[in-house]
């Protein structure tokens, strides 16, 4: 039985037909609908699907974000990497739409032990990263944008560390704190990184278990080349920084499934807290000029991973 109107359900129908064709399905949106796209479950005779509709963004910048995901999942699966595959995405009525498989699944809390969960994650993150990144520019995830990206985004955040920065007035750092993020910036400039691709978002929140009790690594969108194995490891260390319960057995775990030995965490380190001051900086500094509606939380989250950083308990 098809639930009542939905704001999207004409298009959802629409594109449904355009997919299977002759083939009688039924389209009802999922109970939690994201801020950034509408979500429907096809149920036809012989599949069930997933059916994405963005709702906020540009849609050629939208199709471009269901194009890049396609892309990295398709790469990830041939991997060996188990992710919902992408059938199809394109454009309907001015919005843009990505169709792929429906997986029946559980979060993974009770299913698989912790620390092997955590394990998995790490060698999937290994695998990831060994995926040369696409050279279609148009999926916006390149090795030189995310090159060029590092370095104008370290030099943005470097010449915004003024007597007048609004994270200062925003309590995301005090005052003297600022010639200490202004050394951890400029020794990130023109480190020679290696780039990887990555998840972007992993965490036992992207894993679901099927009947099989197989895992499946869901939700690319946030996934990104970014330098390796630094930003893997700071999706974990972020999580714990924040105090989220990410416990440290977990994290060896992690890295056990990387690879990363204990002397090249060490050797890393520094860098690895200079990039998460960046990114906090960065990502506030987005929200002021971009995301208004969100600059309380955003701001709030690095105000505590800042100080987590520079003034640890």
């Amino acid at each position: 039985m098809e639930q009542p109107d939905h704001p999207a359900r004409s298009a959802a129908q629409d594109i449904t037909r355009h997919f299977l064709g002759h083939r009688n399905a039924s389209v009802n949106p999922t109970p939690h609908q994201g801020s950034v796209n509408w979500c429907f479950v096809i149920e036809a005779s012989d599949c069930t699907l997933i059916l994405r509709i963005n709702r906020v963004r540009n849609a050629d910048r939208a199709l471009s974000e269901y194009r890049k995901e396609q892309w990295c999942i398709g790469q990830a699966r041939a991997a060996r990497v188990p992710s919902p595959q992408v059938l199809a995405c394109g454009k309907h009525a001015g919005r843009a739409w990505s169709i792929q498989q429906h997986i029946h699944g559980t979060s993974p809390d009770q299913a698989v032990p912790r620390p092997e969960l955590w394990r998995l994650l790490g060698q999937w993150s290994a695998t990831i990263a060994k995926i040369t990144p696409p050279t279609d520019h148009t999926l916006g995830i390149t090795l030189h944008r995310a090159q060029q990206h590092t370095r104008e985004q370290t030099q943005y955040n470097l010449e915004q560390l003024t007597p007048d920065d609004p994270l200062v007035e925003l309590g995301v750092y005090a005052r003297p704190d600022q010639p200490r993020l202004r050394l951890a910036f400029e020794a990130l400039q023109d480190k020679p990184f290696e780039f990887a691709l990555h998840h972007g978002d992993l965490s036992t929140n992207n894993v679901l278990i099927d009947a099989d009790n197989q895992p499946w690594l869901i939700d690319w969108g946030e996934a990104l080349v970014a330098p390796s194995p630094h930003f893997g490891i700071n999706v974990i260390r972020k999580q714990q920084y924040l105090d989220e319960p990410v416990h440290d057995a977990d994290y060896q775990a992690f890295l056990d499934g990387t690879g990363v030995a204990r002397d090249e965490l060490e050797q890393i380190t520094p860098d690895l807290d200079r990039m998460l001051l960046l990114q906090a900086c960065d990502l506030t500094r987005w929200a002021i000029d971009c995301c208004p509606p969100r600059l309380d939380e955003i701001a709030g989250t690095g105000r505590a991973l800042l100080a987590a950083i520079l003034h640890p308990q």
